[in-house]
Order: C-alpha cells, then structure tokens, then sequence
C-alpha cells in the first residue's frame, strides 16, 4: 500500500528519486516488492532481459505487461501466451496471472477474470476484483450481473472493491441492488456507499427514492438511502418528508400495537418468540428513522445525540431530548412520536403496557402477509404452534404469490412442518429457529432482531450425545456456543460451571485468546455454533450490540 500510494500520490521529486532506485543496482531484488512497483506500470527497464531467464512468476508477469504495453505484434501474442500459462499454474502463478490482466488495461479481457469471482480461494477472488476495478469503466457494465451478486455475503475488502467497481463504471441500475445488500454494511462501508450515489449525480435519485418508498426495505438500507438523497437532492427529500414520515410512524404505531397483543397472550413458541422481537425492534427502528429523517431537513439538531440520550442516558438528558424533538414538529407529531418513545424506553412501554390489544389471530394473520421474510415466516410458525386454522392455505397463498429471493426460499422451507404425515418426521431447523434459540440467548438479550437475523444465517447448529467432549483445553478458540436445548458443564480451574438452554459457553473467543482455557461437556445437547470472526463482523455492522456485550456480558464472563 505505501509503494502503490507513493507511486500515485507521491510529489515529483520522492517518486524521481524512487524510480531512479528502483533501476539502480542497489534496488529491490523481492519478487514481492517488484511486483508492487510493476502493477502500477513502473518497470525497472534495466533488469527486463535477466526476467526474460526467470521462472518466478511475479517476474513472468511483469515482462508479460510489459510486452502486452509494448508496440510489436509478436511482444503482444507472446504476453498473452505467457499469461495463459501463469493462469494454468499454481495459485501464486494463478494470482499473478490475474493482475497482469488488470495491469495491461484492457477491458475487453475482463470476461476472463469473471470464473474466477467464485473461486475458493479468497486471495484469486481479491486479486480477480482489484484488476476488475483496474479495467472498469462505463463502457464495461457487462460486468456488474456478475459481481453485484457478491456484496451481500463478501468480506469487507471484497465490498470496498465491489463498490469502487460500481463507481467506475457509474451504473444508476446497481443502486437497488447494492442498497438492499446496505441491511450489512458497516458504517464505513454505508459511508462509501453514499459517496458512490452522490457521485452519480442526479441520474441517481429515481433508484434512491424507490427504495425509500418500499416500506419492505430494511431498515439500514433506507437509512443509508435518505442520507445519500440529503447530500445529493435536498429538494427532492423535502418533497417527500411528509410521505416518509407518516408512513413510519403509521408502521412503527402498528408495530406497538402488534407486539402488546402478542405480550397480552404470550406463548413459549418459536414463532411468536421471534415476533415479539421483531415487533419490539420494529417499533425503536421507525422512531430511528423518523429522528433522522427529520435531522437531514434541518428541523432537528444532531440525531445520533438525540438516539443516544434516548438509548443510554439519565432522565433528565433523556427529558432534554424529548424537549428538542418537541421543538422540531407539530404538536400532532410530537404526541405520536412521544408515544413510540414511552413504548421503547426499556423502562416502560412494551414490556409491561398490555393494555388495548387486538386479538393475536388478527396479528398473525397480518404478519404472515408481510413482504418480510421473517416476519411472514415467525407468523406462519405461530400459526401452526397455537393451533390456529388457515396456517396452511396461507402458506399456499403466498406460495402462489411472485415473491422472490430470501422470503420465497424461507415459505418453501416451511411447507414440510405443515405436511400431514403419520411418519414422525426429523425436520430439518428452520432459519426462523435459529433466530429463536439466539432471541432467548440471555447473552444477546439486548441485540435487535436484525442483528440476530445476520447472526442466524452464518451460525451452524450441532449436537453432542452426552459425555461427549465438545471442546477440551488448550484446542484453538474459534467459535462462540449457544445452547438451544440440554446441557453443558464447562470445567475451569476445578469449578464446574453448568450451562442451559438459553445460556453461551466458549465466550473467550470475543477477547482474543487463541487457545480454550476451559474444557466443555456435554450432558446431551444441541446449540447454535457462530465463528467468531462472525460475531466480531456483526459488532462491526451493529455497534450497539457490540456495547451490550462488551460491557455487561463479556466482562462478566472473564471473572
């Protein structure tokens, strides 16, 4: 990185004096290094003729740019047979192969980088992406149905990539795409994201205000949609401020009243476990929304310190703050938005208030109609849990539905609990379980349901017959543990600590130790099993989770 921002940024005499080193005999002889300078096009002229006799394959790749970039015909046909034979070698040579196409600068063979997007190899998959941002530009938006699919599960340095792809090639149809993708961005990976939509320039506004309008969206995804039309159309917020507004408050009060009904009647299933969560989160998520919607109009000052005075702070800051948001509305909405903060306040609201709640068929039946995966997936569960007629046929309505993507596949996961059948049958979880075991987990008991969600998909669910070891001392620390049902005696230091269902073990691994201290036994169980490096991704796209755990659960577990 410090060659390559040298070699693009560097004043004239630091870059004179650098290229002067690099031909002179006392310049760099590591195949490594060399290959730093030669990828940006700066060749060490003098040492080309000994490459020619090198089999090292940074050195082939270097005198195949420079052929490539040179004028004979004959030079040009013997780079693109030297590249060939770099792309049939090793992974290192494979590598090379890879950035010696990005390095010659022509678009037209970047379809030969696109194999190797899904190759297994994380280091090919990096290098294939830096020479595709290399070769990017408008007339190479071709490209894009193949790597947009990516963000949403890559890793943050394939994102950063990703998006300096869609930049180049400034392709306003991405949008959608990458802002529904934005539900798990971290924040500086939201930030790039909003440079890359102003960077478009007005072409970009249809995109954004579509999604802004699909209440269906997530969550971070409008965020980053509003701010992103702050900064590029104030006008054109301010058109639509009004609309935004009252269609989340009319969400988040409807989600208020959702979750009161599913508090009046509670039940222990999985289904109305997970929405009473989402409801819960749903309803702190509009107010959000709201607050900050009306921060980028200008009528309400600093809503991160707003969100935070709310969240953490004493009474009388939090007093404060409903005063400034007082000042910055009409009186109508002053008493709608004072209402979802009295019912998010985790001192009130929606844990205890039950009071004028609507039956819970009625709520189930509107959420098993949501264009939310799970939201119309929990109600459908619940359905069945409690017994409730018509769970079937409205699965097989929505079925019939064109819904795509996540919501379709997490429907058609659920038909076989509805199967009748007289076989008893071992189903296979559902995503939805897995968001329920992580929900009654005391660990994450602060965590919203988003991030839960994210969590669920990345985790792997397994069991021990008991007796059996799950992890012994001194084995790598990889992996966070939660107990979905049965049992777990956790050995440390002679005293034997036993962990239920709902409980975590393994929590070392969110503070850094490389090896177990402990050994865990399993008494017959089943848990929920998460990477570690996912838990730290996901306290990286959800910050407040990271708080939560931090400093009231991890501490406790280290004493």
């Amino acid at each position: 990185p410090a060659i390559s921002e040298l070699l693009s940024h560097g004043n004239t005499d630091a870059l004179a004096e650098t290229l002067l080193w690099l031909e002179s005999d006392h310049g760099p002889n590591e195949p490594e290094v060399l290959d730093e300078f030669t990828s940006t096009g700066a060749f060490p002229m003098r040492r080309l003729q000994d490459w020619r006799r090198s089999d090292h394959p940074a050195h082939l790749a270097a005198i195949a740019v420079a052929r490539w970039n040179g004028s004979r015909i004959n030079e040009v046909a013997l780079a693109i047979e030297q590249v060939g034979s770099l792309l049939e070698g090793d992974d290192e040579s494979r590598r090379l192969g890879i950035r010696a196409i990005g390095d010659c600068h022509q678009p037209r063979h970047a379809k030969e980088l696109l194999p190797f997007l899904s190759d297994g190899n994380e280091a090919l998959r990096l290098e294939a992406l830096r020479s595709l941002r290399k070769l990017a530009s408008p007339d190479t938006a071709a490209m894009m149905p193949h790597v947009l699919p990516l963000v949403a599960e890559a890793s943050s340095e394939e994102r950063m990539l990703i998006l300096a792809i869609a930049e180049k090639i400034s392709d306003t149809s991405s949008i959608p795409a990458l802002l529904w993708a934005a539900e798990h961005f971290s924040a500086s990976e939201s930030r790039r994201l909003e440079a890359l939509i102003c960077g478009m320039g007005l072409k970009a506004i249809p995109g954004v205000i579509h999604l802004l309008r699909n209440i269906s969206a997530p969550f971070h995804s409008r965020s980053v949609a509003v701010r992103a039309l702050s900064r590029l159309a104030m006008p054109q917020l301010l058109l639509i401020t009004d609309e935004l507004i009252e269609e989340e408050l009319t969400r988040a009060q409807q989600a208020v009243i959702s979750h009161r009904a599913l508090m009046a009647d509670p039940g222990a299933g999985v289904g109305q476990t997970v929405l009473t969560r989402f409801y819960r989160d749903a309803a702190a998520e509009g107010l959000e929304f709201v607050l900050e919607v009306l921060s980028l109009v200008g009528r309400l000052s600093d809503f991160d310190l707003i969100r935070a005075s709310l969240s953490f702070a004493n009474p009388r800051d939090r007093a404060n703050a409903i005063e400034t948001i007082q000042q910055s509305c009409s009186r109508a909405m002053f008493r709608r938005i004072c209402a979802l903060i009295e019912a998010t306040v985790p001192e009130s609201g929606l844990q205890e208030s039950v009071a004028g709640a609507e039956p819970i068929d009625s709520v189930l039946r509107r959420a098993a109609r949501s264009n939310i995966a799970l939201e119309a997936s929990a109600a459908l569960i619940a359905f069945q849990e409690r017994n409730i007629e018509g769970g079937l046929s409205l699965l097989r309505q929505r079925l019939d539905e064109p819904d795509g993507g996540r919501i379709n596949d997490w429907l058609v996961a659920l038909l076989p609990r509805f199967a009748q059948s007289t076989i008893n049958l071992e189903l296979e979880a559902h995503p939805v379980d897995r968001v329920a075991a992580l929900v009654r987990a005391r660990f994450f008991s602060d965590a919203r349901i988003l991030a839960l969600d994210y969590l669920a998909a990345h985790a792997s669910e397994r069991s021990w017959a008991p007796g059996e070891i799950v992890y012994d001392t001194d084995t790598p620390t990889e992996e966070l543990f939660v107990i979905a049902e049965g049992e777990v005696e956790v050995h440390r230091n002679g005293v034997v600590r036993q962990a239920t269902a709902g409980a975590t073990f393994g929590e070392r691994v969110l503070m850094g130790d490389l090896t177990r201290k402990e050994r865990a036994v399993s008494a017959g169980c089943r848990a929920l099993v998460l990477p570690g490096a996912v838990v730290m991704r996901a306290l990286e796209i959800f910050p407040a989770m990271g708080v939560s755990l931090y400093q009231f659960k991890t501490i406790s577990a280290v004493s």
